[in-house]
């Protein structure tokens, strides 16, 4: 398991495998457990099976797992994996086994009831609409005039007085006569080639049209935008396609979306936009291109990158959103340039070629894990390295949280701003601040550091995507962001500069554009609740930046006027260029008034809209997926924003209401609707609608330079609204301090048994912060008052939490949660965090080359070496060592630190906690370590940190960041993965992938250091994968199923000295996806294949004799045991008795009864078929025959229902009469695998989980711990009592092994030793454990 490498998701060869990965939140089908089971005994598949004809079984596949998070909001959200699908361009690995992937924060569709709703108001309001355009002499477009592009408004980047100063002056568009060229990942497919029979663009629809030798996108309210595919070499081709990059082009058309559209008169009368579809970009006049890579890797990216800079005419800006998606293995994502060659190629762009570029900052975590949410907010730093020698790379920090550092390339650094931002401190605080996992939308975290530049609104975005099906002209709305939003904004931005700068005779480098972009911005905040300032970089402002270049005189210095220095000249020197300069300003001018209404939809505050009729602002509204009115629009705040031309400098705003006044250093002015109505004299609740008049005045010392009235009209609302608004609380508390929290769930609905809440650490929140725990409540008696919350309840030290309002905890099974206030305890600040600790393999004494922030060892070499240091860390007397959970988890996160940069061990009570915390020597220096002896398990990786302490043995600053350590068992040769395997001591083998080549191999296998020797036998070709039948120890032979084709199969009898064969393979007739498995007894050399016979699909018994590698006769044991087809998909063989065992497994979520004949044996020398006088459960997942003639284990699952978890029980079969005997009840949980230790008496049984909390609704239970894995327990077999549990594994991709699930030996014993083998994560490698 190589650390560059994330466990892989995919089977490791193209055989038919029934695996899905686990997700949280998801619904399971009654029934769809493996496979599929009746009430009755007979099994019956609902696939087709290759080579067999249409209502053949289908033998029992890998399982699926489907988990559900704890507690839900008002509006009926959970957390899942599943709607947080990683965004194109992530799956596609470089060579280095890195990725790339857009920075785009999850997407969310409009509810449809809600676009229509805006369609018949943009026809309703159009001569209204027209009216405003033609008094503002702005666009008439839906996006603004309705504020659904809020982030457009004089509040984000403010993008209005500059296409009112531009019209005006020059009557050009912004951005007129610039070139913009989008380097992102998405696919580029047309309908001719879904009508050539191409199934995966006949699935998901064209995305693009063709039209004289040149491809292009087809979008509502753009213009035609070509588009071209960068080939391995950089030439661009114009007719180019891709697929499997994003088949809704999330990023692609998000990046246009806020960049490209035009005015509604200007669009194509073809594709005109409407409602939502009717956008306005920051850059309109600009012509567009888009460049794709062949393939999403960090070569091809770079090699677009240079495509798309030389093509003629060269691009004046291009945009890149994209970056390294760490954060898709609980990391957080890295910046493009922290590859130094993609790095030189952006600093060649700028310098050489003279072009301005953006690039998004990153995304941090975003919600593809459960991963905690640190006191940074959820990102690492980017900060500059002044050298090459400072600057990290993506090898060495993808899988660590420690600081990037890279040079600037010239590039604009695009970080992520809030539009509206109520989540971190409600509606008191600033709209704007830095996007955090607890600011904004809280789904994402903006990139920020030194390196960061500027920054842009990123979240709650309205943009197009292309739905599944669709047609290329047609696009489906979201609301979506990420510094993918704010990366296209600032391009377009760069664009809108850059030509105004052409107007008035100036030609800019890039650098002036950033500088000039950066001096005129302003300033974004830190939400109070972070440890450190979080320099996102100002927030670019459109309108100050074109003024600034407008109002400079003929001669002035362009450096001074882009940093600002003229400006303050002119105004200390009398002259008449100063007063040419003032008049060619002009007065300071209201444009227009906009009004955005922040409307909840969801997300627990991180999900609304904004656009809204001044003349029916909705307080009751809006709807939910029922349709019903959820009246969160009395509490979202109104937001009055001025778009100013010519404000002047220190210019202040006020917003006055009767005689109540709001002041601002911003033109725009947020309030509650309870806030403007109190200010008028109006009622809050009210059956019919009233109309308030305000004045919003820019003020010059105090004077007012311009003004503008205007009337909004609010509806009636009751007063009541759905969601609870989270608690007040303090940002910050000092460590060992009680925390006063107030509540007023005044006027919300469907309160019962109401609770305070106060989550676990890292977890602040059920939907934006999972899988959080309620680590203390109280309950709530008035409906609001105070609330302390006692300094023992933060247990878990210095971090991020969240208090919450549990609005209704009537059934502690289905709490409905209110929204959540993050609070951080403070401990010690950012500054007292020691840098990451390094590793290096092996055992060294010094800080030599070797180390790095991510190191593998194995179980042949497990020594491997920390260099930390905690000097830096005031009062910092010692360090302690500690070595997190284990990964991957369900979740596919690595990064299981809880408390990230916690200031005590790792371990709340819920999530699985560190397993190391070891006092180190000294308070810097390097110590050696054995990973085996300190007790990691293999197949593993762990992250490392260092925690600083004082004399007093207690923290003495936080704890460092984190580096990875990768234990492998032993991975295959060219990092191939492991597709069956069988652990017979000094006679092991394997089947072995190559990763770079087809087919796979048969090699001999150590289990005593987990290597892989010689290759016994192999097939270069896809079609002829093998599986073991096991393998005769004493004899020294391997026997093989070899696939010929989809029709049939072979079975081999191999020497394990030289490969050679023994005897003639014997060829057999039938789909090898009908065999279901086999065993071999090595004590009579004999081999038994159980497979299912076409064209009724019988049960039939195969056995070869290993000696001389000939078939006995096939035994049919149907007729004996009067079964059904297909009916036998368990196999065992007794070789103590000379006994082979089948056993019918239902290995279903719904079944139960029993029969006389799902048990069987077969006598070995006679072929004679025993069956039970008594009746066997029909419901069983697993069994195993013992080795000594005693008893066969047989797990078995009954359930009447797949709403709720049944019981596992372990009956135990007499193998001499076949009666069965029931020892016990084990987990409420479905098993995975079993093995039989009949020596020792006891039995292994595999669980994907943990036990989950059973819970009716949820097929597969819920799970409270994000550091889940997966577990094996250890059964007394005669009491069924668990003996220990081993918590070290990864079955949510099932097992490996190409035969039945049901069948195959996917834990395997050496009852010896007591050691287990079974498949590593991702099948690469065999994993040991001893039980």
């Amino acid at each position: 398991m190589p650390s560059p490498h994330p466990p892989r998701s995919d089977s490791p060869r193209g055989r038919k495998r029934l695996i899905t990965a686990l997700v949280a939140g998801t619904t399971l089908a009654a029934g769809t457990l493996g496979a599929t089971s009746a009430v009755s005994a007979a099994p019956a598949g609902p696939a087709t099976a290759a080579g067999s004809s249409p209502g053949a079984p289908t033998r029992p596949g890998q399982p699926t797992y489907s988990f559900g998070s704890a507690g839900a909001s008002a509006l009926g959200e959970t957390w899942s994996a599943a709607d947080h699908p990683v965004p194109g361009g992530n799956a596609a690995a470089a060579a280095s086994g890195h990725t790339v992937t857009s920075m785009i924060s999850s997407r969310t569709q409009i509810p449809a009831s809600i676009v229509a709703a805006a369609k018949n108001n943009a026809a309703a309001t159009t001569t209204k609409r027209l009216a405003v355009a033609n008094t503002s002499g702005l666009p008439d477009n839906y996006g603004i005039s309705s504020s659904l592009e809020s982030w457009m408004n004089s509040g984000g980047v403010d993008a209005l007085g500059a296409y009112s100063d531009l019209a005006t002056r020059y009557n050009k568009l912004p951005g007129q006569g610039e070139i913009i060229t989008n380097v992102c990942v998405g696919d580029l497919t047309d309908q001719a080639m879904a009508d050539a029979g191409d199934g995966y663009v006949q699935q998901n629809g064209p995305t693009t049209v063709l039209s004289g030798g040149q491809r292009y996108l087809d979008l509502p309210s753009m213009p035609l935008i070509p588009t071209y595919v960068a080939d391995t070499a950089g030439h661009l081709n114009p007719l180019g396609s891709t697929e499997n990059q994003d088949p809704s082009n999330g990023e692609i058309m998000l990046d246009f979306s806020v960049m490209a559209p035009l005015p509604h008169q200007d669009q194509r009368p073809a594709n005109t936009g409407s409602g939502f579809t009717d956008l306005l970009g920051v850059a309109p006049g600009a012509s567009y291109r888009l460049v794709v890579p062949s393939s999403p890797t960090p070569d091809q990216i770079r090699v677009a990158l240079l495509a798309a800079a030389r093509q003629t005419p060269r691009p004046d800006v291009i945009n890149a959103s994209l970056g390294f998606g760490t954060d898709s293995q609980g990391f957080p994502g890295r910046y493009l340039e922290d590859d130094p060659t993609i790095e030189a190629t952006v600093a060649q762009i700028v310098h050489q070629y003279g072009i301005t570029v953006s690039i998004a900052a990153n995304d941090g975590t975003r919600l593809y894990t459960p991963t905690a949410v640190g006191p940074d907010g959820g990102s690492t730093p980017t900060d500059v390295a002044h050298s090459a020698h400072q600057a990290t790379t993506i090898d060495d920090d993808a899988m660590s949280t420690t600081p990037s550092r890279v040079q600037d390339s010239g590039a604009i650094a695009a970080g992520g701003s809030t539009t509206d931002n109520t989540l971190s401190v409600g509606t008191a605080g600033p709209a704007t601040v830095a996007e955090t996992r607890i600011s904004g939308s809280g789904d994402f975290s903006s990139g920020f550091g030194s390196r960061i530049d500027l920054s842009a609104p990123s979240d709650n975005i309205p943009a197009l995507f292309h739905a599944e099906g669709s047609a290329a002209q047609t696009a489906g709305v979201s609301l979506t962001g990420g510094t993918s939003a704010s990366a296209p904004e600032i391009a377009a931005a760069a664009a809108v500069i850059d030509g105004a700068a052409k107007l008035t005779g100036r030609t800019l480098t890039p650098e002036q554009i950033r500088d000039l972009l950066v001096s005129t911005a302003r300033t974004v905040a830190t939400p109070p609740q972070i440890d450190q300032n979080l320099n996102v970089g100002p927030q670019v402002d459109v309108t100050a930046a074109v003024e600034r270049l407008l109002s400079a005189r003929h001669g002035d210095d362009t450096n001074a006027v882009v940093n600002g220095t003229a400006a303050d000249s002119a105004a200390s020197t009398v002259s008449a260029d100063a007063a040419d300069a003032a008049a060619k300003a002009g007065p300071t001018r209201i444009v227009r008034l906009g009004v955005q209404h922040h409307e909840l939809l969801g997300e627990e505050g991180g999900e609304f809209l904004e656009s809204t009729d001044p003349a029916s602002i909705d307080l009751a509204g809006p709807a939910d997926a029922r349709g019903d009115d959820t009246g969160e629009g009395l509490v979202g705040p109104l937001t009055f924003a001025a778009d100013v031309v010519n404000a002047g400098h220190g210019s202040r705003y006020r917003l006055t209401v009767g005689s109540k006044t709001f002041d601002s250093d911003t033109p725009a002015i947020r309030l509650t609707p309870t806030q403007l109505l109190t200010a008028a004299g109006l009622p809050v609740i009210s059956t019919t609608p009233r109309t308030v008049s305000v004045r919003f005045d820019v003020l010059s010392h105090g004077r007012s330079t311009g003004s503008i009235t205007q009337s909004v009209t609010l509806g009636a609302t009751d007063g009541t609204y759905l969601e609870a608004p989270a608690p007040t609380a303090p940002a910050t508390v000092n460590a060992g301090q009680a925390v006063t929290v107030h509540y007023d769930f005044t006027g919300v609905r469907n309160v019962k048994s109401p609770t305070l809440a106060l989550s676990t650490v890292g977890h602040w929140s059920p939907v934006l912060a999972p899988l959080s725990n309620n680590a203390w409540t109280a309950p709530l008696t008035g409906t609001s008052g105070d609330v302390q919350i006692p300094a023992s309840a933060f247990g878990s030290g210095g971090g991020i939490y969240g208090i919450t309002i549990i609005q209704d905890d009537s059934n502690p099974q289905y709490p409905i949660y209110g929204e959540s206030a993050p609070i951080r305890v403070a401990g010690f600040g950012a500054d007292q965090r020691p840098d990451a600790p390094t590793l290096a393999a092996g055992v060294r004494h010094d800080a030599s080359a070797a180390f790095g922030h991510q190191s593998e060892v194995s179980r042949k070499s497990s020594a491997f070496s920390v260099n930390y240091s905690v000097d830096s860390v005031h009062g910092a007397t010692g360090a302690m060592l500690e070595i997190s959970a284990g990964a991957p988890t369900l979740w596919n996160s690595l990064n299981t630190f809880t408390a990230q940069n916690g200031t005590a061990r790792d371990g709340d009570g819920f999530d699985t906690g560190s397993v190391v915390y070891q006092k180190l020597p000294w308070r810097s220096g390097t110590v050696s370590l054995d990973a085996l002896k300190i007790g990691l398990a293999t197949a593993s990786q762990y992250t490392i940190r260092v925690l600083p302490i004082g004399r007093d043995g207690q923290a003495a600053g936080q704890a460092s960041p984190s580096s990875t350590l990768t234990v492998d068992d032993g991975v295959p040769p060219a990092n191939g993965q492991v597709a069956d395997f069988a652990a017979k001591g000094a006679d092991s083998v394997a089947v072995v992938t190559d990763s770079a080549d087809a087919g796979e191999s048969v090699r001999h296998y150590n289990p005593a250091d987990g290597t892989y020797g010689p290759v016994i036998t192999s097939d270069t070709t896809q079609a002829g994968p093998y599986a073991i039948i096991g393998v005769d120890d004493s004899a020294h032979r391997v026997v093989l199923m070899h696939t010929v084709d989809e029709n049939s199969y072979q079975l081999e009898v191999r020497n394990l000295s030289d490969g050679s064969l023994v005897g003639t393979p014997q060829v057999v007739q039938g789909a090898p996806s009908l065999v279901v498995g086999g065993r071999v007894d090595a004590a009579r050399h004999q081999a038994w294949v159980l497979q299912w016979v076409q064209p009724d699909y019988h049960d039939e018994l195969l056995s070869l004799d290993v000696a001389s590698g000939k078939p006995g006769t096939p035994v049919e044991p149907d007729a004996t045991a009067k079964a059904t087809r297909a009916y036998y998909d368990g196999i065992d063989v007794d070789a103590g008795t000379g006994t082979v065992q089948l056993a019918h497994l239902a290995d279903s979520s719904l079944c139960f009864g029993t029969a006389a004949n799902a048990v069987i044996d077969v006598n070995e020398a006679t072929e004679a078929v025993s069956l039970s006088a008594g009746s066997t459960p029909v419901c069983g997942t697993n069994f195993a025959s013992a080795q000594d003639g005693s008893q066969a284990a047989l797990l078995n699952y009954a359930s009447f229902s797949v709403n709720f978890l049944s019981h596992l029980a372990l009956d135990m079969v007499d193998e001499k009469t076949l009666a069965t005997t029931n020892n016990g009840t084990l987990r409420q949980q479905m098993a995975g695998a079993l093995a039989l230790d009949s020596a020792h008496h006891v039995a292994l049984v595999a669980y994907a989980s943990p036990q989950p909390l059973s819970v009716f609704g949820h097929p597969g239970g819920i799970l409270t711990d994000s550091n889940s894995r997966g577990q094996i327990d250890v059964v007394d077999t005669g009491t069924g009592k668990v003996l220990k549990t081993v918590t070290a594994f990864e079955f949510t991709h099932g097992f490996g092994g190409p035969l039945s699930s049901t069948a195959g030996q996917n834990i395997q014993i050496d009852p010896k030793t007591r050691t287990g083998f079974t498949y590593g994560p991702g099948w690469s490698q065999i994993e040991q454990f001893s039980y």
